[in-house]
């Protein structure tokens, strides 16, 4: 056990003396040339399009739940006024309809002669 130790201070010496000896690393040539080029580079970007703040998580549920009751509110509108109102042309074809099934028209004395 003595020799172990006596191995590992040894082994510790050596590794601080070689520590000693090591010089400062340096970066290579244009590296701060390149770093600031980078940098300058990821402030230009481009704006964002007009309806990405819809993309963003805080507005997607606010987003979906007015787009559902738009939807929900156009098709009850157009159930409710497509039945109660109707166009001049069915108007027209519906008195026709009645017309021609009623079975007597303006014409009948001149089928009868």
């Amino acid at each position: 056990m003595m020799k172990n130790r006596k191995n590992l201070s040894e082994e510790v010496r050596q590794t601080m003396e070689s520590l000693d000896t090591l010089t400062r690393a340096t970066p290579g040539p244009f590296f701060y040339t390149r770093l600031k080029a980078r940098m300058e580079g990821s402030q230009n970007i481009a704006m964002p399009l007009w309806y990405s703040w819809v993309l963003q998580p805080r507005w997607s549920l606010p987003v979906i739940t007015m787009l559902v009751i738009l939807n929900i509110g156009a098709i009850w509108w157009t159930q409710n006024h497509s039945s109660s109102q109707t166009s001049p042309k069915q108007d027209y074809l519906e008195s026709l309809s009645k017309e021609i099934s009623s079975g007597s028209s303006d014409y009948e004395p001149f089928y009868n002669f």
